[in-house]
Parts: structure tokens; sequence; C-alpha cells
């Protein structure tokens, strides 16, 4: 009788899927400003995001712009500097881990990309997150922002086709809204526009929504990196529509999603959506209801976005650990 062959139990991870969660690609505006000098500013304040993600210290000629590699157990940090190219690049992978109210999810690393590469108008930017999961780690993955973007749209400004802020861009007069549409069209524009139209105050029961129905400055805030913000006040809403036509204005409470490489003569207009004020009184979105479901419901849709979408890079590039 042949004897029974014990084989002891095998560790296999499993091929992990990846996911990319954030990509922007926008420019730092000089204003005036050395090039030099804003290249270092921005490498700084990559540093100092950095640095409140380790528990290590990180060498202070870091922010001079040298390369550097970092590696303590789950976590790796590699950044190359390439000054005859004008270049830096910086990698950070570590695991998952605890965010808000949802525990570490085991199997899951994340990897963010930054690079900066820097012009005789501007400093550009690109950063891309993304998550590796591996066959075990089923729990949905988080979209977020790295706090980094909105440190540098603070500190530094951010561009892209127009201003990235964290305010909305509210409207007052005709040429105001020629001004919009030159944006609209601008085929550098790669983050999408959100537009919230005024309601006619007059009308009943409008008194009680925003005056804007959504809460523009919190979407303005959550959005920043992802779309632009802007208002629609009604004394102009029917100068848009004279501008655009009906089926590509936004009015009387709507709210109304441009997408990029927009092209007013071939575009369907349904291919940049737009919901009625009753629509919106009436969503539901992940418990939520009305104004606050469909704003958390925008901003899901714009995560996703900024996500999936093709970017140019517009020479920015990443290091590959």
């Amino acid at each position: 009788m042949a004897e029974a062959t014990f084989r002891s139990p095998q560790i296999k991870f499993g091929k992990p899927s990846l996911r990319t969660t954030f990509q922007l690609v926008a420019e730092i505006p000089l204003n005036g400003r050395n090039p030099n000098s804003v290249f270092l500013s921005a490498i700084k304040i990559a540093i100092d995001w950095l640095q409140s993600k380790l528990s290590q210290s990180i060498d202070g000629t870091a922010k001079n712009g040298d390369s550097f590699k970092i590696e303590v157990p789950g976590q790796q940090v590699e950044c190359l500097s390439v000054p005859e190219l004008n270049l830096w690049a910086l990698r950070f992978d570590h695991p998952d881990a605890p965010f808000k109210d949802k525990p570490a999810v085991p199997g899951r690393t994340w990897h963010t990309d930054i690079s900066l590469i820097k012009k005789k108008e501007s400093i550009g930017l690109g950063i891309k997150v993304t998550c590796a999961s591996l066959e075990y780690s089923k729990e949905n993955i988080s979209f977020t922002r790295p706090k980094i973007v909105r440190d540098i749209a603070r500190e530094l400004g951010l561009r892209e086709a127009n201003k990235i802020t964290e305010s909305p861009w509210k409207l007052k007069d005709e040429s105001d809204l020629l001004s919009f549409k030159s944006f609209l069209e601008n085929k550098k524009r790669s983050l999408p526009v959100i537009v919230l139209s005024q309601p006619d105050r007059t009308q009943p029961n409008v008194t009680k929504v925003r005056e804007f129905v959504l809460d523009a400055d919190y979407l303005a805030r959550q959005a920043l990196g992802l779309a632009h913000v802007v208002l629609m006040p009604w004394e102009i809403g029917y100068k848009w529509t004279g501008i655009v036509g009906k089926p590509w204005s936004v009015y009387l409470g709507a709210v109304k999603t441009y997408f990029p490489n927009l092209d007013f003569n071939e575009d369907p207009p349904y291919f940049h959506p737009r919901r009625k004020l009753e629509e919106i009184l009436f969503w539901r979105h992940n418990g939520d209801i009305a104004e606050k479901a469909f704003t958390e419901f925008l901003i899901e849709k714009n995560f996703h976005f900024a996500a999936t979408k093709r970017i140019d890079w517009n020479g920015c590039l990443f290091y590959w650990i």
C-alpha cells in the first residue's frame, strides 16, 4: 500500500487587479514668478505631503529637488530628478490604511505618482493614483483625491484651460458668457464643467431651495481637480440660450455638465447631460435624497470620469519602480 504524500499548504497571492482612481494634469502658473522658484516650491509641497504619510523623516536635501529613495516595511518611495530635462518625478507605494469610518482592506496597495516639469511659461503637474487589489480584496475601492492637489492649488495656483479653484465662477454679463463659451470649446480643457442655474424665484416652492439649488461652495470644494463649477444667474440665462440654443442651455434651476472636447455643431446635446430642477428635488443616491443626493451623485460621477478618461500628460513623465 502506497504511503500518503503530505503536502504543506502554500501561500498563493494570485494576480492583483489594477484600477486607476484619480488622474490630473494641470499647469502651475508663474504669474511673474521665477520658474526655478516655483518649481522648487512645488517640490517642497510634494515633500511635505509625503512626509505627512511617513513615520521616517525625509532628508532635507529632498526639498532641493534631489533624487532619493526610502524603503520601510510595507512602504516604498522613489524620487528621480532629471535637471537636464527639467523633470522631477516621485512614486509612493503603501498598503491600504483606515480612511474615515472604513477599516484598512487586506491585500490592497496604493501607488501615487507625481510629476513636475519646468517650462518657460508654467510648471506642468501630473498626478495619478492607482489601486492594486489581490483576489480576496473584494471591498469597494474608494475614490479619493490626494491632498497635494488642494495644497498646490492654494499655495501656488493651478490652471487647466481656466483657473482650478475651490470657489465657483459666477457669470455676470454677456461678455462673461462669450468667454465662457470659448472656455467650453477649448480643446485643452480636460475637466468637465458643471453649471448650476438659478431658478425663477417667483415660482411656487422655489423659495425653499438654495440660490442655485445645490450648495455651490461645497460642490466646488469637493470637485477641486475633478471639474470646474460655474454659476448661471437667472438674469442672463436667456442670453446663454440665445448664444448656444435651447438644447445646449441650462436654466430655471437645472444643472448641466459640459464634458471635454465639446463641439456645439457636432455633438448630440445629450452627451452633455442636463437635469431639471424637479428631477433634482426627487433624486435618490446612496441613502440621501434631493439636493444632497444629487450633489454626491455629481461628485461620484466626476471621480469616475477623472479615473477613466484618456489623458495627455503634456510632457509629465512618471517614475516606475
